[in-house]
């Protein structure tokens, strides 16, 4: 417990004009905010490294998997092998960039992730708008990938508003 200053009685004032139990309750909420902080960088570099290792293991499955797989009119409107590359490339880039922390490299790696992702939705939305045979394919792989890259534009604008933040302090 702190000494008073003279004339007073405990627990009324410091120095700065507030009651001793105000500057406690202080303290221990910026110990918690510092606490909540450090939590949520864990938090989120856990996060993107999960997106960039399954953006990575998505580009090698398709490798993988025979070329004649991917003949056939659903797939007739995706570059493959140029979408296999860029699924791997911002897979790495992100899982490396979360780790050494670099945020304009995180951003490269979430913008590769929801270009991939988005390319893919389109791509296999059109093969489903243009379908022609009596059994379409299912809609269900283009809402998968649609969610995957609406997901990466938010961690990209969290990551860019957090840019803001830390330049203005």
């Amino acid at each position: 417990m702190d000494t008073p200053r003279p004339g007073n009685s405990v627990g009324t004032s410091t120095d700065f004009g507030i009651t001793i139990e105000q500057r406690d309750a202080l303290a221990a909420a910026a110990t918690t905010g510092a606490k909540l902080a450090a939590q949520e960088g864990i938090n989120r570099v856990s996060l993107l490294t999960v997106h960039g290792i399954y953006t990575v293991l998505i580009g090698v499955s398709i490798l993988a998997v025979p070329q004649q797989a991917f003949l056939g009119p659903s797939f007739d409107h995706l570059p493959m092998s140029w979408l296999t590359g860029l699924s791997i490339a911002s897979g790495a880039i992100l899982i490396v960039s979360a780790w050494t922390g670099r945020r304009r490299c995180q951003q490269l790696g979430l913008l590769g992730v929801g270009a991939f992702a988005l390319a893919m939705a389109v791509g296999l939305g059109v093969s489903y708008l243009a379908w022609s045979g009596t059994h379409p394919p299912t809609v269900y792989p283009v809402f998968v990938y649609m969610h995957l890259g609406t997901i990466m534009l938010v961690h990209l604008w969290t990551i860019h508003r957090q840019n803001r933040w830390v330049h203005r302090g």
